[in-house]
């Protein structure tokens, strides 16, 4: 088979490559998953401007952040980015770009700015040059700098010397010059109403447009691979631009995008194309003319830029700042079922073989999870809107806008509503404890409502609470309030001892960072989701609760469900956030899955977690329970993750450096094979230590000499581990 392999056409091998590289498809009967070996949200840096562009070296992040100026970001675990230097700009820094001791900052109609970073932690500014239009991106070859001057069409800058950097060079293009990409002689650049311009640089000084080819809508980006451009196409998706003769490019393959393609960026054989406000979608472009979706991920707000660093993608997302994100595998899991709702699915629980879902205005709905995929089986209308469920034994309990609902589940395929108690205010949530329901009301407070006789519940105690109330847990003999009071602390966690449910009383107060909007209990722990991510509270002495633990999230978190020692986060637009709590003082992201629309609500059993959200109830595996936190370099279970080489394509006189991770200490041979399979250049032969590793390879063969251009492939061995991937080498 190894044989057969090394001889088939590149092509093939890159469809196998990428085929083998693909975690096997997920089923309703898989006991579990490692979320870890997918594309998975890592950490965060927020910075204090409007995060734009962005440039990755070596351990740093440069963001050019707007009004904020430039933020210069420590990665060196990135899985904990933070801020380490910051420099002001003459006006609001959009984009940048990084060339050895030197940052280079554009800013619209103020032109470029030039910083010696050689400390990193306090930038100098050291020159600066005004441009003809408003700069915008930038990219650097050699001692030249590229700026897409929008309405100034390109500037070619000689920056041989960053104190005085010159324009030496420019071409007008027919209208906005936007995104840009630099290779070999030529920039390919998005020119928005007049698609892809290409530029011939080979004497920067007279640049020329020599080729150009429309497209439907609104070029907004470019990135290349090999013989083939990508172009962002706003409202018109990805288009595939055969280049091979840059004086007649064609476009020879397109794809509809989830959302508007506003940029893209290439590791390997992978697309990272940023969307707007649906974070960033990940193609592989194995086949360049036949993109196919691998992945997806949401961000908190809109995506501006993305960089592919080691096993990385750094993302500035508008609002949030930096946002890191796990790329080993640059692949999402498979979700294992869909049902729609005719409603909002606001809530689910799950009892046997059915979901039961509060599903707004239409009611509660029954699923049958058994069925492939999931289907509704039985529903019920209630008298107002339904916003959150619970159940026991052969009842479902249903916090229904503004009273309570109990509906007999004895025949989940024929649901009966058989009580109803009023309640008068706004219900936020519901938790059960024996014969009580303990309904959260964001205007009374909570509300103890008797269900010993669920034909016939009954309010025994109503403890308002200074206005708002989102949501209630029971441990023991106390209750937890998720609390909001724009006259007090604004965000808290109160606790009520209900050890009378007649007569609730507050004995404990805990102001919390953010607003809260769901939560779970387990043992002596309370995970509470609020706006930002996950706080851990040690709920050991409930009168003085404490804050232990705390971790970030991408996205806004709703709800939070606890199976052993996995937290799973319904959060929102990024979907399902899996979090390590072995250890609840310190909870690590084991990783993260997006799904359809928006996660609300999430509820698991052991083998599956369901999230009810904007697409109705979303059913994916649940976490192997042998997961532990990650560190800066995880790899779940493998021996050993190969990465994207970069850059790829690598060029003549460059390096590309090949990075991968070892999960222990061994020997390891890393070598250069061309499409035959006969080893070219041998880079690695040795005993290392467990951990990330980074190989540079010059574009030589064993002799030194430069190999041909054309595929090439990097093997990896670390004892019975081995992988392959491509690279392709030009002139």
């Amino acid at each position: 088979m190894e044989k057969e392999t090394n001889r088939a056409t590149p092509r093939l091998l890159l469809a196998l490559i990428a085929f083998l590289t693909v975690p096997p498809t997920e089923s309703a009967l898989a006991d579990c998953l490692d979320y870890r070996n997918y594309l998975h949200w890592s950490g965060s840096a927020e910075t204090p401007g409007t995060a734009y562009g962005l440039a990755v070296v070596g351990t740093h992040a440069f963001v050019a952040d707007g009004e904020a100026g430039l933020q210069i970001i420590d990665i060196e675990d990135p899985n904990s980015p933070l801020i380490s230097g910051s420099v002001g700009t003459a006006g609001p820094a959009f984009y940048v770009a990084v060339s050895g001791p030197f940052a280079f900052v554009t800013e619209g109609e103020l032109g470029l700015e030039v910083f010696d970073i050689t400390n990193p932690a306090v930038p100098q500014i050291v020159g600066n040059l005004d441009t003809p239009g408003t700069a915008a991106e930038i990219e650097i070859l050699g001692s030249y700098a590229f700026v897409s001057d929008q309405e100034g069409g390109l500037q070619v800058i000689d920056i041989s010397n960053p104190s005085a950097p010159e324009i030496v060079g420019n071409v007008d293009t027919p209208d906005i010059a936007r995104g840009l990409a630099v290779s070999g002689h030529y920039v390919y650049l998005a020119d928005r109403l007049n698609g892809l311009q290409i530029i011939d640089i080979t004497n920067p000084g007279s640049p020329a447009i020599v080729g150009w080819v429309d497209t439907p809508e609104l070029a907004s980006d470019v990135a290349v691979y090999g013989f083939h451009v990508f172009v962002a196409d706003v409202g018109g998706g990805l288009h595939v631009v055969d280049v091979s003769d840059p004086s007649s490019p064609a476009i020879v393959g397109n794809v509809a995008t989830a959302d508007l393609a506003t940029k893209v960026s290439i590791s390997g054989s992978h697309l990272f194309v940023a969307e707007y406000y649906s974070g960033f979608e990940v193609f592989d472009i194995a086949n360049p003319i036949d993109p196919k979706i691998v992945a997806s991920m949401e961000t908190r707000s809109y995506v501006v830029q993305i960089v592919i660093s080691g096993f990385f993608a750094y993302v500035t997302d508008i609002d949030s700042g930096l946002q890191v994100f796990n790329v080993t595998n640059p692949t999402s899991p498979a979700i294992l079922g869909i049902a729609d709702m005719p409603g909002d699915a606001y809530d689910v629980a799950i009892s046997g073989l059915y979901a039961f879902l509060a599903d707004g205005s239409a009611g509660v709905e029954v699923v049958d999870l058994a069925a492939v995929p999931p289907i509704i089986v039985g529903s019920v209308d209630t008298p107002a809107s339904a916003t959150g469920i619970a159940v026991q034994g052969s009842h479902a309990y249903v916090a229904d806008y503004d009273g309570l609902v109990v509906i007999d589940i004895s025949t989940p395929t024929a649901p009966i509503m058989v009580g109803h108690v009023e309640i008068g205010g706004v219900t936020s949530g519901l938790a059960l404890s024996g014969a009580y329901a303990y309904v959260s009301d964001e205007m009374k407070g909570l509300v103890i409502i008797q269900i010993a006789n669920p034909r016939s519940p009954t309010i025994v105690a109503n403890m308002n609470l200074p206005v708002y109330t989102f949501g209630v847990g029971i441990s023991g003999s106390y209750a937890f309030l998720i609390h909001e009071d724009p006259y007090g602390p604004v965000f808290s966690l109160q606790v009520v001892d209900v050890a009378n449910p007649h007569s609730p009383s507050i004995v404990g107060s805990l102001v919390t960072p953010n607003p809260g909007n769901g939560l779970a209990i387990s043992g002596n722990h309370l995970y509470l989701a609020d706006a930002s991510g996950l706080q851990v509270i040690d709920i050991t002495d409930p009168i003085s609760s404490v804050i232990v633990g705390s971790l970030g999230a991408p996205a806004r978190c709703r709800d939070i469900s606890i199976a052993g020692s996995v937290a799973y986060i319904a959060d929102e637009d990024a979907g399902l956030q899996v979090v390590d709590v072995t250890n609840p003082a310190t909870p690590s992201h084991i990783g993260s899955m997006d799904v359809p629309g928006y996660a609300g609500s999430v509820a698991v059993t052991t083998a599956n977690v369901y999230l009810a959200g904007s697409a109705g109830l979303v059913m994916v595996p649940s976490q192997c329970q042998a997961a532990t936190g990650t560190g800066p370099n995880p790899i779940g279970s493998l021996d050993a993750v190969l990465g994207p080489s970069h850059p790829n394509p690598l060029f003549s006189g460059a390096s590309a450096i090949i990075p991968f991770v070892l999960g222990h200490r061994g020997d390891v041979s890393l070598r250069i094979l061309d499409v035959s399979g006969r080893q070219v250049a041998s880079l690695l032969h040795e005993l290392l230590e467990a951990g990330e590793h980074r190989i540079p390879w010059d574009g030589r063969d064993d002799r030194s000499a430069p190999v041909p251009a054309g595929m090439y492939f990097y093997e990896l061995q670390a004892g019975a581990f081995k992988a392959t991937r491509a690279m392709v080498k030009l002139h």
